[in-house]
């Protein structure tokens, strides 16, 4: 099977959180805390890589998630998944996608959720995918 990358959007939650800490950043700089604002520059480089370089492999039996240069890359056998859930509307806040695993469930969020869950049941056919 061939190799399918799909591009990672952030999630809602992720876009208000750079939102607050641009504004924090801008109003620390202003007011002259270099203290404040050094943290503040370091969230803003960890979410603006991963906004960057963050994607989904999917690979013919494991999904890689690359969250970035800076975080480790989480391989997952496509095998382990039981249920997609596709989140719509404001239940999508955390992510539009969750994968339900033998332990725990992990939030995505790809730019093309249909053919990122298409292609995710082409690769394993026992998944069960589940709209809310």
């Amino acid at each position: 099977m061939e190799r399918r990358v799909f591009k990672e959007t952030l999630f809602p939650a992720w876009k208000l959180i750079y939102a607050v800490v641009c504004v924090g950043l801008i109003a620390s700089m202003w007011t002259k805390h270099i203290l404040l604002a050094v943290p503040m520059v370091i969230v803003l480089l960890l979410i603006t890589d991963r906004l960057i370089r963050g994607e989904y492999v999917l690979e013919s039996e494991v999904l890689i998630m690359r969250r970035g240069r800076f975080l480790k890359e989480k391989p997952l056998l496509i095998s382990s998944i039981k249920f997609v859930y596709v989140f719509h509307g404001m239940a999508a806040f955390g992510g539009s996608v969750a994968l339900v695993l033998d332990k725990g469930s992990i939030y995505l969020n790809p730019e093309n959720t249909e053919s990122f869950i298409k292609t995710l049941c082409q690769r394993n056919a026992n998944i069960q995918v589940i709209e809310k």
